[in-house]
């Protein structure tokens, strides 16, 4: 009569032989080329088709894995030789040579997506680049609000440089960019013919696509003007180009008898030549046409001068003649 406890420590140990026999066969099996699937766990291996790590069933994909414990799926971590830097590539690439290289050079360098959004990530968890799964995409920020967001370093510091040029609006939306956080300063399109600068509520500097300037107002009642201001202007020196007024000196000068220039100030209540304060007010006046004007006046008044010293020098000259001849006479009584 057996002894029941022989039986049971046999039939153990029998069991564990077996499942020792069979893996190992199995194993040497995938080694030498078998043509049987392994399956241990939940990992499958056949020979040829789809394999599952984490997976057995079901498999779609060449190389298919899922994690049931850990939001972490795979590592995959080079050996201590090498470069000194140890950086880690993985490189993936299409039937036609087409290469995508992924990599990581250090501690917290890495690509990946997080609550659908995708980052790059620096060493010291570092995040210098981040798209949002609306595409809003951020420099230097993972929360861009903006389609391009740059968090930069402030005070003078230069955060975006492009060496070409931006386009910003199209033929259906008005372009610009705005310089503050505030939205009260803009630069951009104010109409399909205009760009300017915004300030606090309003349009302060506007060109026109025809080169003209206007400041504090956005059109113009007359465009032959290149600088349109609404409000006064101040500044230190102006220099306005002239033709000058020495056409007065000119010997085919007609200069007005003084008895003529009496009657059309009685007239027209201004001098020749000079615009009445009515046209000035109401068109305003060119600075280098009042400007040649006011020299031809004052140029006229030197030759009327001049005149007047020659009939002065002439009656003075008269004067002591007949002074002369009367006492002459005087000396004869």
């Amino acid at each position: 009569m057996f002894n029941l406890k022989f039986l049971r420590t046999f039939k153990f140990l029998t069991n564990n032989h077996m499942r020792k026999i069979f893996k190992t066969g199995m194993l040497c099996a995938i080694l030498l080329g078998g043509s049987a699937a392994s399956t241990f766990a939940q990992n499958y291996f056949p020979a040829t088709g789809n394999v599952g790590i984490g997976i057995n069933t079901g498999l779609v994909y060449p190389l298919e894995v899922q994690s049931h414990n850990s939001f972490y799926i795979a590592k995959f971590k080079r050996g201590t030789g090498g470069t000194i830097d140890q950086t880690a590539l993985i490189d993936v690439e299409n039937g036609t040579g087409v290469l995508w290289r992924y990599g990581v050079g250090g501690a917290n360098n890495g690509i990946g997506i997080n609550n659908g959004q995708f980052y790059f990530e620096a060493p010291g968890a570092i995040i210098p680049l981040s798209m949002t799964k609306e595409g809003n995409v951020g420099v230097g920020t993972v929360t861009p609000t903006y389609k391009l967001t740059v968090a930069g370093g402030g005070g003078f510091s230069v955060d975006l440089k492009v060496n070409g040029r931006i386009q910003t609006g199209d033929a259906n939306n008005s372009g610009g960019v705005w310089v503050d956080g505030a939205g009260s300063q803009f630069m951009g399109q104010v109409s399909a013919t205009q760009m300017g600068f915004w300030n606090n509520g309003s349009w302060r500097l506007v060109v026109n696509n025809n080169g003209n300037v206007l400041i504090n107002k956005t059109a113009q009642s007359n465009p032959a003007y290149k600088l349109d201001v609404a409000g006064p202007v101040r500044v230190n020196e102006v220099v306005v180009n002239t033709t000058g007024a020495d056409f007065v000196f000119e010997d085919k000068y007609k200069l007005r008898p003084l008895s003529e220039v009496e009657s059309f100030i009685k007239a027209n209540k201004h001098l020749p030549d000079v615009p009445s304060a009515k046209e000035m007010s109401g068109e305003g006046m060119k600075v280098g046409e009042l400007s040649t004007t006011l020299l031809q006046k004052v140029e006229e008044l030197t030759l009327y001068m001049i005149e007047l010293k020659k009939e002065n020098e002439r009656i003075v000259e008269e004067n002591k003649v007949m002074k002369e001849k009367i006492s002459a006479l005087e000396s004869k009584k």
